[in-house]
């Protein structure tokens, strides 16, 4: 339930060009950045009501690591036919 199967593979990968490479699971990162963003946006504290920096930090977290990975270039697969069942793969 928490993916830490899909955690420890991207983080444990061999090299940084693996890393880089990689396709991210883009509904498990957008399942944490839900999780969140229903934190309250603020917490009270000496019954003063603070804007929840732990909850904006964290949002923050969440969206480097989604915007840390970059799709592979296929380019040079587009004319063998793989860029197309992909993308036909995805529309679904």
């Amino acid at each position: 339930m928490d993916h830490s199967g899909y955690y420890d593979a991207i983080h444990s990968a061999a090299t940084d060009q693996e890393m880089g490479t990689c396709i991210p699971w883009l509904a498990v990162h957008l399942k944490e950045l839900d999780k969140v963003a229903r934190q309250p946006l603020t917490v009270e504290v000496d019954n003063q009501h603070l804007v929840n920096v732990t909850r904006h930090n964290r949002f923050m977290e969440r969206i480097q690591e989604i915007l840390y990975y970059t799709p592979p270039n296929l380019e040079d697969k587009r004319h063998g036919g793989q860029l197309t069942y992909l993308l036909n793969q995805l529309r679904y």
